[in-house]
């Protein structure tokens, strides 16, 4: 018997092995990027998406320039390079 995506088997049980037959009924969507920047292409909200990213963008770079300014100041404070000998 199936009832959804259940199979119930009554029958013959004294074997080992089993055959099952099955048919899909419909067909397993595929993703693809190419339908995906397609559909967005086509979308009313592209332009909208598109200064979204943008702006995104600019923050992450703004952020990026920051995060580094303190990491050298973090390294350029904590560095002690007072008790390294020197090398002849």
């Amino acid at each position: 018997n199936v009832s959804g995506n259940r199979v119930v088997w009554t029958g013959y049980k004294s074997t080992n092995v089993l055959a099952l037959n099955y048919v899909v009924f419909r067909q397993i969507s595929t993703f693809t990027l190419n339908d995906l920047a397609e559909t967005l292409a086509n979308s009313e909200f592209f332009p909208y998406i598109t200064a979204a990213a943008a702006l995104l963008a600019l923050i992450v770079l703004w952020k990026r320039k920051v995060i580094a300014g303190r990491i050298e100041t973090y390294v350029i404070e904590h560095s002690d390079l007072s008790n390294m000998e020197e090398d002849d």
